[in-house]
């Protein structure tokens, strides 16, 4: 998380502290409940989150059954994909691309369905519910991380969480610097196995970038796997798509502004590959183009 995002969250802390958090904050923080509860019963929530999108200006994304995966777990796993909270309940087929990619580069996959990792709370200024949360997590992680598996993260905002901020939340546990020592996106994962692609004629696709990779470090991935993938691509050249997980459903306008200073200029009718949830559901809702995670092309080039 960048100093911006942190002066936001101590600002939102501190706002509790004194006059309490609105509502909002609340269902934001708790998005992985939310999201659960209504993936029991899709058809319902669909038509809920139909309503509610009339209310907000924005289509909400709608919850699918939870992501059963069809993997057969390892005896000696060399690597577990995290099952985050939009892979979970929104996306599960980016689960399943993932795991049959990290497969066919010869990995041994497990997944690690460790709850969430506390972004959406510390996000919303829920510091103390985002530390416990957190603390959770670190002991269904530590074990796999003090056996050498490395813990493969799709999206961009819960890698993050795991490799700065729980370590600055909870500096005194010595579980957090082993798991964000294990913890790697998908994309640096997946070039550290040196996959070795299908010969194809790939079509050119446009990139992007998550801010919390560009943020610390890991904006580059991307467009190495790219490359490795034999894919040629040309960036958006956007800094932020204007979505910002929840900002852009609070804030239809100004994020529908953001988006059409740079990302949406840039879309033509290629595929667009982006690393984040929000950023892909920004570049569909908007652009109508077809947008996926990396991983999703990667198991097309790989199987």
């Amino acid at each position: 998380m960048c100093i911006r995002d942190r002066l936001k969250v101590e600002a939102l802390a501190e706002r509790r502290r004194s006059v309490g958090l609105p509502l909002r904050a609340h269902l934001v923080g708790h998005s992985r409940l939310a999201l659960s509860l209504a993936s029991l019963a899709p058809p319902v929530s669909g038509s809920l989150a139909q309503l509610a999108s009339r209310v907000l200006g924005r289509s909400l994304p709608r919850p699918r059954r939870r992501w059963r995966p069809r993997s057969t777990p390892s005896a000696r796993p060399t690597h577990a994909v995290l099952a985050d909270t939009f892979t979970k309940y929104l996306e599960p087929h980016v689960g399943d691309s993932a795991l049959s990619a990290l497969g066919a580069a010869g990995a041994a996959v497990e997944i690690a369905d460790a709850g969430c990792c506390g972004r959406p709370l510390l996000s919303a200024g829920l510091v103390p519910e985002a530390r416990r949360v957190a603390l959770r997590l670190l002991g269904r992680l530590a074990p796999r991380a003090i056996a050498g598996t490395r813990i493969v993260v799709l999206e961009p905002s819960c890698w993050s969480m795991l490799v700065d901020d729980v370590p600055k939340l909870i500096p005194d546990d010595p579980r957090a610097a082993w798991v964000a020592e294990a913890t790697a996106t998908f994309e640096r994962a997946l070039l550290d196995l040196d996959p070795t692609p299908a010969p194809a004629d790939a079509e050119g696709v446009v990139r992007h970038a998550h801010c919390h990779s560009r943020s610390i470090g890991s904006g580059g991935e991307l467009e190495a796997l790219l490359t490795v993938l034999g894919v040629e691509s040309t960036d958006t050249g956007a800094g932020c798509c204007g979505m910002a997980g929840a900002f852009g459903y609070l804030h239809p306008e100004v994020s529908r502004a953001v988006a059409s200073d740079r990302v949406l200029p840039a879309l033509d009718e290629r595929t667009l590959v982006a690393t984040g949830t929000s950023c892909r559901a920004q570049a569909r809702e908007l652009s109508g183009v077809d947008a996926i995670h990396p991983a999703e092309l990667a198991a097309a080039r790989l199987t």
